[in-house]
C-alpha cells in the first residue's frame, strides 16, 4: 500500500504525513515515511518552487523515481510525481517534452498508489509565501494539481481543517475503502 500527501509549500502536508504515520501505526498498520525531497535537491543548488528550471524538474524526476524504487511496499510519501506534473504545467509549455515525460512517468508511477491526500493551503497562510514561492504562485499550484491528478488518473482526497480533523479524514477514508464501503457515503 502506497499512500502520498500533497499539496502546496506551506499547506502543512509534512506535518500530516507525520501525524498519518503514528495514527496508522496505533492502528497495527505501520508505514515507512519517505520524505520529500526539495531539500536534497535544493541542496545540489538547484532553484526550487517558483523559480525552479528545466534543471531543477529534471533533478526532481529522477530523486522521485529514486524513492519509488527503493520503496517497501507499506510506505507513506510526503509528495509524489503529480506535484512534479503540476510544476510543468505552471512552468513547461504544453507541447515541452520534459513535461511530456513527467506526465507519462507520473502516470506509470500513480498507478501504485492506493491513496492520495490533497492537504490545502490553510485559510490563515492563505495570504502567505513560503520561503520559495509567493502566496499566488501557492495558490495556483493548488489549481494546479488538481489538473495534474486529472492527467495522471490519480483520485485526490482534499484534506482541510486542523491536523487532526486531516488525519482522521484520510483514516477514515482508507479504511472505508479497505471495508468496501465509498468514503462519500
Amino acid at each position: 500500500m502506497w499512500i502520498a500527501v500533497t499539496g502546496a509549500q506551506g499547506s502543512g502536508k509534512s506535518t500530516v504525513v507525520r501525524a498519518l504515520a503514528e495514527r496508522l501505526e496505533q492502528l497495527a498498520t505501520p508505514v515507512v515515511v519517505v520524505g520529500g525531497i526539495g531539500a536534497y535537491v535544493g541542496s545540489m543548488n538547484f532553484p526550487l518552487g517558483e523559480a525552479a528550471t528545466r534543471d531543477t524538474i529534471s533533478a526532481f524526476i529522477l530523486e522521485h523515481i529514486r524513492r519509488e524504487r527503493h520503496a517497501p511496499d507499506m510506505a507513506l510519501f510526503d509528495r509524489c510525481l503529480i506535484d512534479l506534473v503540476a510544476y510543468t504545467i505552471l512552468q513547461l509549455r504544453d507541447s515541452d517534452p520534459l513535461r511530456l515525460l513527467a506526465v507519462e512517468l507520473a502516470q506509470m508511477s500513480m498507478s501504485r498508489f492506493t491513496h492520495v491526500f490533497m492537504a490545502t493551503i490553510p485559510p490563515e497562510r492563505v495570504n502567505r509565501s513560503s520561503p520559495h514561492e509567493s502566496a499566488q504562485f501557492r495558490a495556483r499550484f493548488e489549481h494546479a494539481l488538481l489538473a495534474s491528478a486529472a492527467l495522471c488518473h490519480t483520485r485526490l482526497v482534499t484534506l482541510r481543517g486542523t491536523v487532526d480533523e486531516r488525519v482522521q479524514a484520510a483514516t477514515d477514508t482508507m479504511f472505508k475503502a479497505a471495508s468496501g464501503t465509498d468514503p462519500g457515503e
